[in-house]
């Protein structure tokens, strides 16, 4: 031990940070708004939230080519594949059990701003639950189109990346979204 030091300064400590605030791009777009700015990738005045009703995604939504008459879809890039949702962005995210993954959709029911939600299982061994993602959508991404991008599959043995996507909903994964 040099100069006072030990192995022990080199842990690390925990951040400040509100875990909740990870993926809070919302809050990030509403301070802007409310200095009058629009950054791309947050909601211009002009944007007209999705409508509609939530509906569950399952695999039967899936044309062949991955695309579905929504916003969302699957990308295949090599052996990895990605759910896309056009336009979306993360709003934020909670952790909830895994008996109440179903709720997710809940999530985007009762928000008008809402267009879709997911959950995905937290896969740390032990764990009982997952992360339930609230996404928004932008005019200002769709005209740029960028999109919300997740891996959701990798190619594994007698069996694409992209139907791994698939294979998941319901199981891993629950997606629901507005038209």
């Amino acid at each position: 031990m040099q100069g006072g030091k030990s192995v022990a300064d080199c842990i690390p400590t925990p951040s400040g940070q509100n875990p909740g605030t990870t993926y809070d791009f919302g809050s990030f777009c509403d301070a802007f708004k409310s200095l009058g700015q629009y950054p791309k990738g947050c909601p211009s005045p002009a944007n007209i939230p999705p409508i509609g009703n939530v509906a569950v995604v399952d695999a039967a939504n899936f044309n062949p080519d991955g695309k579905t008459s929504t916003a969302l879809s699957i990308k295949t890039d090599g052996i990895n594949a990605y759910w896309v949702f056009k336009g979306g962005y993360i709003r934020d995210e909670t952790y909830m059990g895994a008996r109440e993954s179903e709720k997710c959709g809940e999530i985007c029911k009762n928000d008008s701003n809402c267009a879709a939600t997911f959950f995905t299982s937290d896969t740390t061994i032990g764990s009982q639950g997952g992360f339930c993602f609230r996404l928004y959508s932008s005019d200002t991404l769709i005209k740029a189109n960028d999109n919300y991008e997740h891996l959701c599959g990798v190619d594994i043995p007698h069996m694409k990346a992209a139907e791994v996507c698939k294979s998941s909903l319901g199981v891993v994964i629950w997606w629901a979204r507005k038209p």
